[in-house]
């Protein structure tokens, strides 16, 4: 069984009700009980609700009534008590974070109720339920120590618990017995507690003190002077009701766990005497199934395994019902029957009682589940394993499952290390570096990123020709990759990059080099590295399982790389032509008609009509069909923005795009009333979704004519007026982000100077935003009248102070700043700016740049001869 299914598995059973032997939870109704039959029929209606874990249903129900200010006083304390029984209950059936919570609460409830009723005449009840809380706790982790043996801390907090609840309950009993002796304290009419109702909560707590005796007993080694006090207190208090009414469950039960305690003291025929005499006054059907348990039981602890399987079969033929705790007692039987026949060498004999045992726990799993069958599992595998390593190799495996089960991750790493190097002293090779694997996956899982890479490092250096090396090869790199990201040194970027191109060529033609593959164009792409991320990403576009990501991954490639020639204004033309052929072979092979796409098919599809788009000549239909087909696809696209893993952020982001390239597609192709149109739907929608569409609208193509151009920002500044009528609804940010779309489509409507006063406005809320401090000196000098250019000036000195001198943008702001000047006659200091640029930046940076200069120095020498 793997590490993850063991887990799982043990998880599950831990939550599950312990069956017939958690007896607090089928007595724990009769240890409030109430003396009117409305109070009866309170109770019998919520211990059907948590028979059925219906929990949520059974808080909720008591909330609101405990939330009445006119509900009687009667009811209240019925329904606090029933609150707090349904928390103990349900904490049993959860993860272990929410369990606590809920123990906490089963307390809380009572505790609160109490400091309104201190004196109450029934306070008693509350405190009774106090202790009886702390005590479920304590037994529900004593069981929890059979699922995980090797878990000291948690036998330690059963303990604790239960050394805790014990004197509280021995108090409550003694005040119970001296309440009982005085019949005085329930005179007619009173609220306090009836005879019937004292001498009943006190046979409960004394015989949950047994319970508890019992459970803390069994956390103590057998010759532990601690488990033989704690036994003679079970027995003790389990002898003063066995001798009550036979008709009573609470005696019959008493007298089963006397002869336990007897069987756990190791007085075996004492116990079988005990057990002998119940079956002879015929039990009824529950108590006689304890009984063929105990006896089972002491059969098993005599030595006498075949005895112990006749008995359980001998049962099961009488057509009873079978528990579960029954069915592991029939594989503990078989497997000591199974253990003898090995030891004589009957080996035909072994391998049948292998075959009923393995089909025996395969039964008790489908029909019964739960703890027992559980553990019936844990019994056979634990079996094999001690024969197929020995015992000491199993135990140490067994060890290290039990710690990761129950959480203790460090133990676990510590003890798979210690099985590991057992496996290897032995000569287990492959055990051994599958032990190892688990110990370095465990660590890689607590992030613990160092020790784990050195022991991935060391399984390959180790073991290289073992059916782990290229998965631990690879995750020793992802280590170094994960410790290069929490701090990007060059020699980590070096380890870690070493490690994949090794990975690639030590490892060729296994799935985990196109996994490295994928992981070193990731670094390269993160890098800027773009061209030699594409070249990665190109050698698995075919692959099955990474395919459809590096396809996407390559046309992000390609557009980033076109954005970048734009930003240096530099040739696009031959890698947009390549863009368009290789992208265009992806999307020959999708999938044919109004098949919907999947999210990376539509990242391919949406960022090529945006190449196609942003070409000199846009090439408007073709990318119309394209974001055609992204759309035929939202359903499955919003499945996709809806989960909590990649790929959703993805499918927002194709979503948001693909509406703004299809606006822009409509406006180019001339069909405005349809972009209208859609403009329009989109109004109705989130004020989010419309600004997360507007927010660059304009700027998702580049070479679209003017006329498209006004006509888009035409649609936008409808768009964003409509939503402006909603202002006072939008947050802060929303507001400041639909000024933005406002301003940018009031320049593309040629509303220049409309838009230079509502940017003007941005700018005096964030003096600091560059991008608005641009665009706002640009918008003033085009305007040309002194007064802007004097303000375009100073806001163009202002952009020199804030970037590097020497920069592109900081050459590009002084020339503006020069070129103000000369708009201003101010001809001396634009010479003086021009000469001083020149002389410490003789490149001007770049031809573009330098052409500019030059003209306006030619410019200013005409101004200057005039």
């Amino acid at each position: 069984m793997t590490l993850t299914k063991f887990k799982t598995r043990a998880w599950r059973f831990d939550c599950i009700r312990i069956s017939l032997s958690m007896t607090l939870l089928i007595l724990a109704s009769a240890i409030v009980s109430c003396a009117n039959a409305g109070d009866a029929s309170i109770r019998k209606y919520f211990d059907g609700l948590r028979t059925r874990r219906l929990f949520s249903l059974a808080e909720g129900y008591c909330l609101r009534k405990l939330a009445l200010n006119d509900l009687p006083d009667d009811l209240r304390d019925a329904y606090t008590l029933e609150l707090s029984k349904t928390y103990a209950a349900h904490a049993k059936f959860v993860a272990p974070g929410e369990r606590d919570e809920l123990w906490t609460r089963a307390t809380q409830v009572v505790e609160q109720h109490l400091k309104g009723n201190a004196v109450g005449p029934r306070s008693l009840l509350f405190e009774v339920q106090l202790a009886l809380t702390s005590a479920s706790q304590g037994e529900f982790l004593r069981w929890q120590t059979d699922l995980y043996p090797y878990d000291n801390k948690l036998a330690e907090q059963a303990r604790t618990i239960l050394g805790t609840a014990l004197p509280k309950l021995i108090k409550l009993e003694e005040r119970l017995t001296e309440a009982a002796a005085n019949t005085r304290t329930a005179r007619a009419g009173s609220r306090g507690l009836s005879p019937f109702e004292l001498r009943s909560l006190l046979n409960n707590v004394t015989f949950r003190i047994g319970i508890a005796a019992l459970d803390r007993a069994a956390l103590y080694p057998s010759t532990s002077a601690d488990r033989a006090e704690a036994l003679l207190q079970a027995e003790s208090h389990f002898s003063r009701l066995a001798g009550g009414a036979q008709q009573e469950e609470l005696t019959w039960n008493s007298q089963v766990h006397l002869a336990k305690t007897s069987r756990l003291r190791g007085d075996w025929k004492r116990a079988a005497r005990m057990l002998a005499k119940i079956e002879e006054n015929k039990p009824p059907d529950d108590i006689g199934e304890q009984v063929v348990g105990e006896k089972a039981r002491l059969l098993l602890a005599t030595g006498l395994p075949a005895e112990a399987a006749t008995l359980l079969l001998d049962y099961k033929r009488l057509d009873a019902p079978v528990s579960g705790e029954l069915r592991f007692l029939n594989a503990k039987a078989l497997l000591a029957l199974r253990a003898i026949a090995l030891e004589k060498k009957q080996e035909s004999l072994a391998d049948e009682l292998l075959e009923k045992i393995e089909a025996h726990v395969k039964r008790a799993e489908l029909e019964v589940g739960g703890f027992w069958a559980y553990r019936a599992r844990m019994l056979l595998d634990e079996s094999e394993e001690a024969r197929k390593y020995g015992k000491e190799l199993a135990d140490s495996i067994r060890q290290a499952k039990s710690l990761f089960a129950a959480g203790r991750h460090d133990e676990a790493a510590a003890a798979y290390g210690l099985a590991a190097a057992r496996a290897l002293q032995d000569g287990k090779d492959d055990l051994a570096v599958e032990l190892g694997f688990t110990r370095a996956s465990i660590l890689l899982k607590q992030k613990k990123y160092d020790q784990a890479g050195a022991d991935f490092h060391d399984l390959v250096e180790r073991f290289p020709s073992s059916a782990r090396a290229a998965d631990s090869h690879l995750l020793w790199a992802y280590c170094l990759g994960t410790i290069y990201s929490q701090n990007r040194t060059k020699a980590r970027r070096e380890a870690y990059t070493e490690a994949l191109q090794q990975h690639r060529i030590q490892f060729a033609g296994q799935p985990t080099a196109e996994e490295a593959t994928w992981m070193l164009a990731q670094l390269e792409e993160g890098r800027l590295q773009v061209t030699k991320a594409l070249a990665l990403y190109e050698t698995i576009t075919s692959s099955k399982s990474r395919g459809p990501q590096a396809q996407a991954a390559v046309a992000r490639c390609h557009e980033r790389i076109l954005s970048r020639l734009v930003e240096l204004k530099q040739p696009t033309t031959d890698w947009r032509r390549q863009a368009v052929d290789r992208l265009s072979v992806f999307v020959a092979k999708f999938p044919p008609g109004r098949m919907p796409l999947t999210v990376f098919q539509s990242e391919v599809a949406v960022r090529l009509a945006r190449i196609l788009l942003n070409r000199n000549s846009p090439d408007y239909n073709a990318a119309d069909v394209l974001l055609g087909r992204v759309f035929s696809s939202r359903a499955a696209l919003d499945v996709s923005a809806k989960q909590t893993s990649p790929p959703h952020e993805n499918a927002v982001w194709i979503l948001r795009v693909a509406t703004q390239l299809r606006v822009v597609s409509l406006a180019g192709q001339k069909r405005v009333n349809e972009a209208h149109v859609f403009v329009r739907e989109l109004s109705g929608n989130e004020p989010e979704e419309i600004l997360s569409v507007l927010d660059g609208l304009l700027q998702v193509a580049e070479n679209i004519d003017d006329d498209a151009r006004q006509a888009l920002g035409e649609l936008q500044l409808k768009a964003a007026d409509a939503l402006n009528q909603q202002r006072a609804e939008l947050t802060k940010q929303q507001r400041r982000r639909l000024d933005e779309c406002r301003a940018q489509a009031l320049v593309a409507t040629r509303q220049t100077r409309t838009a230079a006063k509502l940017y003007e406005t941005l700018l005096a809320a964030t003096p600091n935003d560059r991008q608005i401090l641009t665009t706002v000196a640009d918008l003033m000098t085009q305007l040309g009248t002194l007064e802007y250019v004097q303000q375009a000036k100073t806001h163009w000195r202002q952009l020199e102070t804030v970037e590097t001198p020497g920069s592109t943008p900081w050459l590009n702001a002084r020339y503006h700043v020069a070129y103000c000047c000369l708009k201003l006659k101010q001809y001396k200091e634009c010479r003086k700016l021009l000469g001083v640029t020149k002389l410490l930046y003789p490149s001007l940076g770049g031809k573009t740049l330098r052409s500019k200069f030059l003209t306006l120095e030619s410019d200013v020498r005409k101004a200057t001869k005039r």
